[in-house]
């Protein structure tokens, strides 16, 4: 026995040591002379990214580095080979790539907009050319991603692979004013704002909901270990590069990941990384939005998952004491709400660095005021500790067949006892739910909660001589909120400055007559096309509300980001074979196209785990990310002055409808 356990003792010890934290950093700060790309700061991100990888018990032996002319794309892709046969399982890998960026055309037909991605080597070209170069060099987002899949796969499930890109997909070379300075400053951009096309090329622009989710614009998908994928810029912005300390260019992700870590608490997640990068990278450049895919939820440079935290991130400062969060009505934040700031990574949450009140609210967005100054260029949660509740309420009826009986007596008292310290609910003959107690055959009772389309939102069985259980109350105030949200929507009305210029157009794949209402059965097809007449670029929602008040969000699904929907000025987007799902009941579904300046993510307020049947879109996996969005205080919320100045929710709403018929 003593054997065994040595020999295990041994085994564990090896399988230690084996782990191992290895990376490749590629760096172009110098292209070609005469070529079109201009030469970037490149070189001076690999310290930055060295030393924080070092301090967090990387060797720098085990950290490669592939700088200017040897970063061509057969160099790339062999480096990449190497580190895929270095990598062991349980490693932790780290790919950090400074450089330009571009979009190419796609030549798969796997993109939403039309382009693939691609890094941009040291022997790429900017242009077409049908003679000397056709884009053979561009390193694009497919064939980086078969190689990152590739390594993740040989690092299994105990390993993670970190991936950080510090380039863009669109930009120049601009004239900018440094936020803090308030003086104009050359800001280099890493990237072409001309996508690499061949001649006669039009983007397809299009959604098709059977394959969503089946190919990867980005990097996340096919390996089995953890993959982070951190991006300096949304797919249609700019990239800036910043300057340190000593008044050197150095790339916006790259210094704001490294200052990120240097005070980053041990056993943090990449949740609380991304936050601390994205403040630091804002601070300077409030328009530029960097973006991390993947499973946040582990520790940063470590196996252990971390149960994720709720909580509202700060989103961008507007002055000194003012600030936009991203959670408006449909989360019941309402003027008035009152609040306290706490550094993001402060789970105890025993000391405030700031208190404030929310001054302005919008369905999506809100803005709140501070007491006083803080830092900025830190990552700080937003913790509600008063919220009203405005529009958001509901009147319920109880009833029963046999109100003598007295379990049916004791189930409603209790109910109505249950509901008692929630400001939102109330009891009313006019209700909005009503909550049916009847007897059933076993002699126990069923309890409905049934809204004025008669249907059924929520349901319990009761055994005889038995209440209801706490979980199962909780289960009908969790639906019950979730069919005020819907209702929410459902009642928005139409309009917004953006949705003046929009067009929303559906589709049926069966020709139907001119004028006539647009009728449809389960499992018939058809398509959306919208169209952006705007100046500006528009991201959009799709939220589908079905006839039994089912609501579905069907972009973005899952897999993908908010950014990743967005509408160039003057582009069309295709959504192509939508199917009516078998099992959808007769009556009017409504479909809610919401457009804003800003990406929005609906997916935790409105969780659901159903999709469209047969490979359509996917909807959000987050039915616990905003658990309670409905607190209950009996304390009167306070309203200040308005900073009119500022704007929110700058929202066009364009709903179309159709019949489903059996």
């Amino acid at each position: 026995m003593k054997r065994i356990l040595l020999l295990m003792l041994v085994l564990l010890s090896l399988s230690t040591v084996a782990q191992r934290k290895i990376g490749l950093i590629v760096a172009i700060g110098k292209y070609p002379e005469g070529g079109a790309w201009r030469n970037l700061s490149s070189i001076n991100d690999i310290k930055y990214i060295k030393s924080a990888l070092i301090q967090n018990g990387f060797s720098e032996k085990e950290i490669d580095t592939l700088i200017n002319e040897k970063a061509t794309k057969f160099g790339i892709l062999k480096a990449l080979d190497d580190l895929i046969t270095k990598a062991k399982p349980g490693d932790i890998v780290v790919f950090h790539f400074s450089g330009h960026g571009q979009q190419i055309f796609d030549d798969n037909g796997d993109e939403t907009d039309g382009f693939d991605e691609a890094l941009i080597p040291y022997d790429a070209g900017a242009y077409y050319d049908p003679v000397s170069y056709k884009g053979e060099k561009h390193l694009r987002d497919d064939e980086l991603g078969a190689k990152l899949n590739a390594i993740r796969t040989k690092i299994g499930v105990r390993g993670s692979l970190v991936v950080i890109i510090d380039a863009c997909h669109s930009g120049t070379a601009h004239r900018g004013v440094d936020e803090k300075n308030k003086k104009q400053e050359t800001m280099v951009a890493r990237g072409s704002k001309d996508a690499f096309t061949i001649p006669g090329f039009k983007p397809n622009i299009k959604i098709n909901f059977a394959s969503a989710g089946e190919s990867e614009e980005s990097f996340i998908g096919g390996g089995v270990g953890n993959m982070i994928v951190f991006s300096a810029s949304s797919p249609v912005q700019v990239n800036f590069e910043t300057r340190d300390a000593q008044n050197m260019g150095v790339g916006s992700l790259s210094y704001a990941f490294a200052r990120a870590m240097t005070d980053l608490k041990p056993g943090s997640s990449y949740a609380v990384l991304f936050e601390k990068i994205r403040a630091q990278i804002q601070a300077k450049f409030p328009q530029q939005i960097p973006m991390a895919e993947g499973n946040l939820n582990q520790e940063v440079f470590g196996g252990n998952f971390i149960a994720p935290e709720t909580y509202i991130a700060l989103q961008k400062w507007i002055n000194d004491t003012t600030f936009s969060i991203n959670a408006g009505f449909l989360s019941n934040i309402n003027r008035g709400s009152k609040f306290k700031i706490y550094a993001l990574n402060d789970r105890e949450e025993k000391m405030p660095l700031a208190e404030g009140y929310i001054s302005l609210a919008g369905s999506f967005q809100s803005i709140g005021v501070v007491s006083k100054s803080i830092q900025k260029g830190e990552a700080y949660k937003v913790k509600l500790d008063e919220e009203n509740y405005g529009d958001f309420n509901a009147a319920l009826l109880f009833r029963t067949a046999d109100d003598k009986a007295k379990q049916s007596s004791q189930v409603i008292s209790q109910l109505k006892n249950f509901i008692k310290p929630y400001q939102y609910l109330s009891i009313s003959d006019n209700p909005d739910f009503i909550v049916d107690v009847k007897q059933v055959n076993n002699g126990g009772l069923s309890v409905e909660l049934i809204d004025r389309q008669d249907s059924t939102r929520w349901s319990a069985l009761v055994k005889k001589n038995d209440t209801l259980s706490g979980d199962a109350m909780k289960q009908m105030l969790d639906d019950l909120k979730k069919a005020m949200r819907i209702s929410y929507l459902r009642n928005m009305a139409d309009g917004g400055s953006i949705a003046n210029n929009m067009i929303v157009e559906i589709i049926p794949s069966v020709k139907m007559e001119m004028g006539a209402d647009l009728s449809l059965r389960p499992k018939d097809m058809f398509s959306i096309k919208i169209t952006n007449k705007n100046s500006y670029d528009v991201f959009f929602t799709l939220i589908d509300l079905m006839p039994d008040n089912q609501v579905k969000v069907l972009v973005p699904y899952e897999g993908k980001m908010p950014e990743d929907f967005a509408i160039s000025a003057g582009a069309e987007f295709l959504i192509e074979d939508v199917e009516v799902d078998e099992g959808t009941p007769a009556g009017r579904e409504f479909m809610k196209f919401i457009f804003t300046k800003s990406a929005i993510d609906l997916r935790p307020v409105l969780s659901r785990s159903s999709t469209r049947s047969a490979g359509a879109a996917h909807s959000s996996g987050l039915d616990n990310v905003l658990d309670d969005m409905f607190k209950d205080s009996n304390d009167a919320s306070s309203t200040r002055s308005v900073i009119r100045s500022v704007k929110i929710d700058e929202v066009g709403v364009v709903t179309r409808s159709f019949n489903i018929k059996k």
